[in-house]
């Protein structure tokens, strides 16, 4: 008999220093290492509007116990934001294409609130799932809520490099 699905942790909502939001240094391999020292089977890179740091962790993990899906955060509207997230065998480059698709500019790179393309949020699903993905996986995220707004939880086995949440302002 074919065993079923298996908990593992992993976190699918991963900035790296790509993310110009992100505080701290860190190499690819010392990321790759805490990830996998706190227990980490798999990480999505997931940085705002880049996929630049996607390669540099897939090839820091090679020969590890940690899978690394690539993906990008995409602003869309303010505080509105759509993570993709796609097969392991996807890079840098693919992420960039899928930019280049959207229209975002090269100058909005790593932003977290800049609106990176001038399609809404409906479009940008469909131009993913155009793609011909054999998978994916899409989220989207609201940081900012009329009247309120939400905290992002730090990952604390990054903690030396994970962007400081904050509220943002109303």
């Amino acid at each position: 008999m074919t065993p079923g699905l298996k908990f593992c942790a992993g976190d699918l909502h991963v900035h790296t220093p790509a993310s110009k939001c992100f505080r701290g240094t860190v190499t690819p391999e010392a990321y790759v290492a805490q990830a996998i020292d706190a227990g980490m089977r798999a990480i999505a890179i997931t940085d705002h509007n880049t996929g630049d740091w996607i390669d540099r962790i897939k090839s820091a993990a090679a020969g590890t116990t940690l899978t690394v899906f690539p993906g990008v955060e995409i602003s869309v509207a303010p505080g509105v934001h759509i993570l993709a997230i796609f097969p392991e065998d996807r890079g840098t480059a693919h992420v960039t294409d899928l930019l280049a698709r959207l229209g975002v500019r090269a100058d909005a790179r790593g932003e977290q609130e800049a609106l990176v393309t001038e399609h809404g949020v409906q479009r940008v699903i469909s131009i993913i799932r155009s793609e011909n993905a054999r998978r994916y996986w899409l989220t989207s995220t609201i940081t900012k809520v009329r009247g309120g707004s939400c905290v992002t939880q730090d990952r604390p086995w990054c903690s030396s490099g994970t962007p400081q949440s904050s509220p943002p302002s109303k």
